[in-house]
Formats: structure tokens, sequence, C-alpha cells
């Protein structure tokens, strides 16, 4: 039910009018003689529209209209007069009005319009109304959140919250109403702008993305950037989320440093680099691996069980519980056998990685040949042994008595 204010100097018309307007059940109307009354009214309750007419004694139609209009009233109002001059229509918008009506004629169809308008007028403040209370929900929403949070419109930074300040290193109001690419990096600026013209213009762009900043002491940083198409003060505009992720991208980076100077290392040392499951297969290794045992192709080396390299098969059991005991083992001496069936010597390092529940996950390690360095040790053994029984057989002789 819209409660509805009827302000009308005659009062057989006030008497008709609230009639035909309570007929279908729409409105309730309350009805006032003149202006002067419809302001005490208006002090004691809220009505949905108010219809007036123009001419009155004491105080006409239009100037009723800025009174309320002045004192911040923006109740609908509809002018219904029977005066209709053009500069009495024009004053009536220009301070205010939502609709100018004339009297006059059959009053059936009369005040059939005038339900119209006046409905008509209550849904597009309400309609007003609520975007009004959008626009507050989103200016509360971007001053009291925990992110940096900006407005772009027309291209230029129309509302920003003290987090984005902050992140950009700038007071609010020199950021207000500057173009948004003024504080982005050069190398990601064109991509950003084209973005954000697309954006408005109705294309389908991605909505999340990162990009670099530069803050007001011309330091660098990384964010990570979501965007929203949304109507700001009624015209299409970008709700901005940005997060700064300088310290991760950094992180990152370093990340990637690291593996690549691992797979450089994995690539180019000459020892033995593997990784395998518990079970006995190989996750990955290294070329050093498949020269050293005596394959030729990966998908061979993939295929064999890791146990079957051993000398001695069931000494990796063993061997594998140590490990998991004790986490790593550095340098333990072992002997392989390569696909020929040859032994060698070798030594093993190997670390145990383990699931989240302490069980192993996978075993990483390299293995270094030592088989020629063993042989080596063993020739240089026998020749010092050789040499020293010679050395002692002349000693034995030179320190004999002469007889």
């Amino acid at each position: 039910m819209n409660h509805i204010l009827y302000v009308d100097d005659e009062p057989a018309l006030l008497e008709i009018g609230k009639l035909f307007l309570e007929s279908e059940g729409e409105f309730s109307v309350d009805t006032a003689p003149s202006a002067i009354r419809a302001l005490d009214l208006l002090k004691s309750g809220q009505y949905d529209a108010i219809v007036s007419d123009y001419l009155m004694r004491e105080m006409d139609g239009i100037t009723f209209l800025k009174t309320l209009r002045a004192g911040g009233n923006t109740t609908p109002f509809i002018v219904f007069t029977g005066r209709g001059r053009e500069e009495v229509v024009i004053e009536a918008l220009n301070s205010g009005a939502d609709f100018y009506l004339q009297k006059g004629g059959d009053p059936e169809p009369q005040f059939t319009e005038l339900s119209h308008k006046i409905l008509h007028a209550i849904s597009r403040r309400q309609a007003d109304l609520a975007r009004e209370k959008s626009e507050r929900d989103y200016r509360h929403l971007i001053e009291h959140a925990g992110e940096a949070i900006s407005v772009v419109q027309d291209e230029l930074l129309r509302m920003i919250n003290p987090k984005a300040a902050e992140l950009s290193g700038y007071p609010e109001q020199e950021l207000l109403n500057q173009p948004f690419a003024r504080f982005v990096h050069p190398d990601d600026r064109g991509r950003l702008l084209d973005r954000f013209r697309k954006r408005i213009a109705g294309s389908t762009v991605p909505a999340h993305y990162t990009f670099r900043i530069i803050r007001r002491d011309e330091t660098i940083r990384w964010v990570e950037l979501n965007v929203v198409a949304i109507t700001w003060d009624g015209r299409p505009a970008i709700l901005n989320f940005m997060t700064d992720i300088t310290d991760r991208k950094l992180a990152e980076d370093a990340l990637r440093e690291s593996e690549e100077r691992y797979r450089q290392f994995f690539k180019t040392t000459l020892d033995c680099v593997f990784i395998t499951t518990p079970e006995g297969r190989y996750i990955d290794f290294n070329d050093a691996l498949m020269e050293t045992l005596g394959y030729t192709s990966r998908e061979e080396t993939f295929s064999i069980d890791v146990a079957s390299t051993y000398a001695d098969p069931e000494e990796r059991v063993t061997f594998l519980e140590q490990v998991i005991r004790e986490g790593f083992i550095k340098e333990h001496p072992l002997r392989f056998r390569k696909q020929d069936g040859t032994v060698i010597d070798a030594l093993i390092s190997i670390v145990s990685l383990k699931n989240p529940d302490g069980s192993p996950k996978s075993f990483i390690g390299t293995v270094r040949d030592i088989t020629d360095r063993n042989r080596t040790g063993t020739v240089i053994r026998k020749s010092n042994d050789r040499y020293r029984r010679i050395f002692l057989k002349r000693l034995k002789i030179c320190s004999a008595p002469v007889t």
C-alpha cells in the first residue's frame, strides 16, 4: 500500500481524488487543503508520493515543491493542476517535480493516468534509492576492507581505500582523478589499458592477472588483480581488488632459480643421481646413472627393478631400513651390478622423503663409482708391500755379522 499526500484547495476535488486513488487498493491517501497544512503533515509522517495543485492560496504548488527540496525532502512530487502554461511546466520540472499533469475532463481517465504517474514516480524513486544504497555499500566496503580496493572510471581513479593508498605510497588526494595507468609499470601499462577498454566495451577479458606498480618512492611492487564491472554514480566503472604479492613473487622466482640449478646439476654432474619409490621403481635419474649401469635408453632403465642393480638385492631392504631410521646416509659403500653382470664398487648418499603421515614417499640420492679407485689402491698396496719386503730383505743382509 503506497501512502500518498494529496494537496488541493478545492475540497470537492480532494474528495473525488481520494475516492478514485483508493478504489483499486494500491494507495492510501491523506488530503490537505493547503500547502501550509501539507507541510505540517510532513513533519509528523512520511509519504511515498505527493500530488499537489499549482494555484493555491497562501502558497502555490511550485513554492511548496521548492520548500520541500530546499529542506532535503526528495519524495516524488507530481504537479496536478488546471494551469497548463508552458513556463509553469518548465518551472515545475526544473524545481524537481517528477511529473506535470493537467486536470480537466472526464475524472476517471484523468485519475487513472494520475495513478499511473504516481506508481511510475514511486518505482523510479525506489530504484534511485536502491542504487544509492548500493553505492553507499560499495563505498563502505571500500573504506573498511583490509584489501587494496579502487574504482576506475573513464581510466581515472574515482575512489580508493586506505589500503590502496598505503600500497601506492601516495596520499589519497594525490591519487583521486588521476589516470590509473600513471602508477603502472611501463612494461605492463599497455596490457592493462587494453583490457580495461575492452571490459568497459563489453568484451570478455580475463578478470584475474598480475602486474607491477611503481610506488611513490619509485620502488616496484608486484600486484595480483581481480576486477569486477560495476555501475558507479550511474555510469560504467571497474572495481579493482589488489593484493601485494611481491614477497610471494620473489619467493617463486627464487624457487625457479633453485629448480633450474638443480636441473643443471642433475644433467651435468658425473655422479649418478636418482629418485626412486619405496617399492623400487625409478621416478627419475640422470644420464650418468644409465652410463654407469650400462643401459642405453631411459625407457629400458625405467622398466627395471631398482633392487636388481644391487650386487645383493636383499641388501637394499636392510639398507633402506637404515635410511628411514636415520633420515639420510652419506657415502655408504655398496656394490652394484651392471646390465652385463659386472659388479662395481660405489659410495651411495641418500635421503628419505616422507609423506605427511611419516611413511616413506621416495628416496633421492647419488652414487659414485669408485671401482677404479679401489683397484688403483689395491695395486698401490701390493706395490708397497713388495718394496717393503725387498727393503727388509736387503736390510737383513746388510745387518748380518761379517765372519
